[in-house]
Order: C-alpha cells, then structure tokens, then sequence
C-alpha cells in the first residue's frame, strides 16, 4: 500500500480518492498522524461490524430508513459526486471565480 503525504489539509477529496485507486492508500499528514483509506469490501464491513458496536449501530439506523423509503440510488449519488467534484475542480482552478 502506498503512503501518501498530504501537505494541504484543503487537497480536495476527489484528488485523494483518485490517488487511493482500487488497492487503498495511507494518508500522512504533518501533525495529524496517518490514516488509511480503503476500498470498502465484504472483508472492510466485516471487520467495522465485528469490532465497532457503533458501526452496527449506524448500519441498523441504515437499514430501518431505507426499508421506510428514505434512501437515494446509485445514480442519484453518482450524480451528486459528479456534481460535488466539478464545483471542488472549479474553485482549485479559479480560486477568486465564478464556478
């Protein structure tokens, strides 16, 4: 796994998701320690749900709103990352523009 520094605490999400790729990645940062981004996998939520009562917790609250019809779709997520990450892209390049 690769260790990346991270200098700018502002570097946008988009760009370190990108470095993370399909294999994960660990994030250092200059005071704030180092931290792990992974891809979530079967093996990922078995680990959060065997060891974090919160994680189940959270994934029980999940569950009951989306068997009431409160969730959003793939697609509609997508878009919104889309969206997120064209606004984030915009401002790096015209920090003082219009985005």
């Amino acid at each position: 796994m690769t260790i990346q520094p991270i200098p700018d605490p502002n570097t946008p999400i988009g760009q370190i998701i990108k470095a993370a790729g399909s294999e994960g990645i660990v994030l250092e940062s200059e005071g704030q320690g180092r931290y792990a981004l992974l891809p979530l996998d079967d093996d990922v939520i078995d680990l959060l749900v065997e060891r974090s009562p919160r994680f189940r917790d959270l994934c029980h609250e999940i569950r009951e709103r989306m068997d009431s019809g409160q969730f959003q779709t793939h697609e509609e997520v997508r878009r919104q990352l889309v969206r997120k990450a064209a606004v984030e892209c915009c401002r790096a390049e015209r920090p003082n523009g219009n985005c």
